[in-house]
């Protein structure tokens, strides 16, 4: 019995050592294991969204007494750049004479483009009609562009552009036949046509040099352009700013004063202290004509406001006929763009609590790879791929197997 009982309970030491030693190794095993993942490089952008409000320098221009929009005839086209004193608009008697107006005015216009065509000086020579022929064709392309996007406006005034290059190519060729034919008749037009005779009541002056608009929104006075950046924005509620129609309703237009505006608007408080450090950024208005294009542009302003919000105040020097009407529009800011190796912020440690790095597996060992972090999200950083330490094995590589999580990670480590 005793013998028996001496093998038993030797039985049960070895089987509680087995389990023991297979107990540790699945606790090494589980606490040892690691997960890699494969780093590539990335081009990204660093975006900030919301909605603003554009603020322009206009000049809104009052109707006259006793005014009648069926009897006005503008003589610059929407959009159109105009110079101070210059007319915008004649005021005749009833439409027929506005339209007797227009067709007066659109022939002094072709008259206009075929002198100037043909008193300019041009050498003639290869160089100068493959110019020319650029010139042209540039012109054919925008006209197709403008047309595909309904831009009326801007059609017609590319429209004119086209005719003077080709004139402008039968004058260099020498063959300004059909361009003396059709000015002398579109001259004699005119004469028939001033016979006729027609009565302006008035002429509406440009108060300022500008881009001018025929038509207005009724947020032109709500907010001052000036006094912008040196008033107490903060107290201004963007979102219930409403226009006023009345004022627009006895308008005939605007003049857009200046290139530079503004873009106004409200950022989270984390996103906001972001730019506060930063000058420079770049702004793209979303859908305003098809294209997305980022403008250059500063950061004017960071202030806080009230809800835990932020107010952002942006300025862009560029003006185009797009950007002179919008309002109210979904804007990207773009902060930076940063090219290099995207690692999750779970991978990253310090060495000798200075150095940033990773844990690299390579066959069955970790390897130690410094890396040099150029952007940081809150889950992840994007490190610099520096030309001078693409074959450095002491660096970060793309397509290197980075571990982003494990325990008890060293350099050299068996895994």
């Amino acid at each position: 019995m005793g013998k028996k009982r001496k093998k038993k309970t030797k039985r049960s030491l070895i089987l509680l050592s087995a389990l023991s030693i297979i107990g540790c190794s699945m606790f090494v095993y589980i606490n040892d294991r690691i997960k890699t993942e494969v780093v590539q490089i990335i081009d990204y952008k660093d975006i900030v969204t919301s909605r603003g409000f554009i603020l322009r320098d206009e000049e809104v221009i009052s109707q006259p007494e006793s005014f009648n929009k069926n009897n006005v005839m503008f003589t610059c086209l929407n959009g159109e750049k105009v110079s101070k004193n210059s007319i915008i608009a004649k005021i005749y008697s009833s439409p027929e004479e506005v339209l007797l107006g227009y067709k007066l005015d659109n022939i002094s216009r072709k008259i206009e483009f075929l002198e100037k065509s043909l008193s300019n000086t041009i050498l003639t020579s290869d160089e100068g009609v493959k110019e020319l022929n650029k010139k042209v064709n540039e012109n054919i392309i925008k006209l197709i562009s403008s047309n595909s996007n309904l831009n009326t406006s801007l059609s017609e005034y590319i429209r004119q552009n086209l005719w003077y290059w080709l004139n402008r190519k039968q004058v260099i060729l020498k063959k300004t036949d059909y361009t003396n034919s059709k000015l002398n008749l579109l001259k004699s037009e005119k004469d028939s046509l001033n016979l006729t005779g027609s009565n302006v009541i008035s002429r509406i002056i440009a108060p300022h040099s500008g881009k001018f608009l025929r038509f207005t929104d009724g947020y032109e006075t709500k907010l001052n352009y000036n006094n912008l950046l040196s008033g107490d924005i903060k107290n201004l509620d963007f979102n219930n700013i409403f226009p006023a129609l009345s004022e627009s309703d006895k308008a005939i237009g605007k003049i857009v004063k200046s290139d530079t505006w503004y873009s106004i608007f409200y950022l989270p408080v984390e996103e906001g202290e972001r730019l506060k450090d930063i000058y420079d950024a770049k702004l793209n208005v979303i859908n305003t004509d098809g294209s997305n294009e980022y403008l250059p542009s500063k950061i004017e302003l960071v202030t806080p406001c009230e809800e835990n919000k932020m107010i952002v105040v942006i300025s862009c020097d560029y003006m185009n006929s797009n950007l002179a009407i919008i309002r109210k529009e979904e804007i990207e800011l773009n902060l930076g763009d940063y090219s290099g190796i995207k690692i999750n912020k779970s991978s990253l440690h310090k060495k000798n609590n200075s150095e940033f790095g990773v844990f690299v597996k390579r066959g069955n060992y970790l390897k130690f790879k410094r890396v040099k972090i150029i952007f940081s999200k809150d889950d992840f950083v994007i490190c610099s791929q520096d030309p001078r330490y693409i074959k450095d094995e002491d660096y970060l590589q793309a397509g290197d197997s980075v571990v982003v999580s494990g325990k008890n990670l060293y350099d050299g480590k068996k895994v």
